[in-house]
């Protein structure tokens, strides 16, 4: 598939109304084999469980997404190899963006991280794959702090969606949607998901905040206050509009967390 480039603004404002639009329209199965599995994982490595309780059911809502993006690597990728890329991508990247962990804490994601990472090594799946999982997951995050710029609302980054079920399980849905329809990969979804977020912000600049709010509540079935969180005035101009779109920040920086050793968390090949 063609890559979207910055330059195609009518093409990614109409990829961001199909991603507005379809949020809410397909109602997600938890799948028990898949829990199964990564009770098993948890169990076998000797990983801190309370890491899969804080993903909570995005956890398993993101293992059909992650199978699609790494269904076209040329290794044999079992059921049990998903899951694990997933948990993998999913516990790296809170790593990297949780920046108040304690040190205990730290230290514990990292353990549990290289345990990860040297297991699926014996499965014939490199660092270099992990890399790009951590990447397109950014790239998903990414969207919703566009959304939610300011540090008032409700989701600042991917792990803040996660912890509210009812709109992560949707969002996540309506994103594993345009990965397929578009036929996204481990390559193309950042770019991708840039030319998307480019469209959110127009959309943002053009209706105002509040207009994406009223279109996810109705859509989401919630109240308002079910969305927002600690926002004295919803008329804010800054919920109202973006006078500037171009102006907002849609990369992100990726950050690598030093180990014990000095190394990088995830090596180079």
């Amino acid at each position: 598939m063609k890559i979207l480039k910055y330059s195609e603004h009518n093409k990614s404002f109409e990829m961001a109304e199909e991603f507005l639009n379809i949020i809410g329209n397909d109602v997600f199965n938890e799948s028990d084999e898949h829990n199964t599995i990564l009770k098993k994982i948890i169990k076998d490595l000797k990983l801190n469980s309370s890491l899969a309780l804080t993903f909570g059911t995005g956890l398993t809502a993101m293992i059909p997404l992650v199978n699609k993006l790494v269904s076209t690597l040329k290794i044999d990728l079992t059921t049990d190899t998903v899951v694990l890329i997933t948990i993998t991508g999913l516990t790296i990247t809170y790593l990297e963006e949780k920046k108040e962990l304690s040190v205990k804490k730290k230290m514990q994601i990292e353990k549990d991280s290289k345990s990860m990472l040297e297991e699926l090594k014996l499965k014939g799946v490199g660092n270099g794959v992990i890399k790009k999982i951590v990447k397109c997951i950014k790239s998903i995050g990414n969207i919703f702090k566009i959304l939610f710029k300011n540090t008032r609302h409700v989701v600042n980054g991917f792990f803040d969606m996660f912890a509210y079920s009812a709109i992560a399980v949707p969002v996540v849905n309506a994103i594993l949607y345009m990965v397929n329809k578009y036929d996204m990969n481990l390559e193309t979804l950042p770019s991708n998901f840039l030319s998307l977020g480019l469209g959110i912000t127009t959309i943002a600049a053009k209706h105002g905040l509040n207009y994406l709010i009223d279109l996810l509540k109705d859509k989401l079935k919630l109240n308002k206050s079910d969305i927002l969180k600690g926002i004295n005035d919803v008329d804010d101009p800054i919920l109202k509009k973006y006078p500037h779109p171009e102006y907002i920040d849609t990369e992100y920086k990726p950050v690598s967390f030093p180990v014990d050793d000095g190394s990088k968390l995830i090596k180079e090949q």
